[in-house]
């Protein structure tokens, strides 16, 4: 009787996975209604670059490296740049670096400015005029004045 009632329901759940045609959309939804009412946002410089494919891949993974330096070390854009064309980091050819850098429509970086000067703030223990020189310095992080400035104003106090 167990084995025959565990049959009864294996067909009447596979039954009703196909009449309802497996899918969490309710009937008469083709899932289109949004984009059919939502234009399509136009797409940035920042990925315009990684998908022209009438620059080089070298252009293009100058590009990549220079996203993941500025989203996940927060680096200023200079910084990027001196990352992509150094003999010790990337080694990118200056116009592969330059053209990349110029693409990096998405980053903000007074933002950026900002997580690194929490970094130094809270794991250095350095005071906001020293958290400043550290990051507008040619020898730093290389923030413009205005990104530096944004970082302090910023800061925890």
């Amino acid at each position: 009787m167990k084995k025959i009632l565990a049959i009864i329901m294996a067909v009447f759940t596979i039954f009703a996975i196909t009449a309802c045609g497996g899918s969490d959309k309710p009937k008469g939804s083709s899932g289109t209604q949004a984009s059919q009412t939502q234009p399509a946002k136009p797409k940035t410089l920042q990925q315009q670059g990684l998908e022209d494919k009438s620059v080089s891949t070298e252009y293009r993974n100058a590009l990549k490296k220079a996203i993941r330096y500025a989203t996940l070390q927060h680096m200023s854009k200079a910084r990027v740049y001196k990352q992509l064309t150094s003999p010790y980091g990337e080694k990118f050819p200056q116009d592969a670096a330059q053209w990349a850098v110029s693409h990096l429509s998405d980053i903000d970086w007074k933002a950026n400015a900002l997580a690194k000067a929490k970094r130094y703030q809270e794991n250095m223990s350095m005071s906001k005029e020293r958290v400043r020189q550290q990051l507008s310095s040619p020898y730093g992080e290389e923030f413009t004045k205005e990104e530096a400035d944004y970082a302090i104003s910023h800061l925890p106090k």
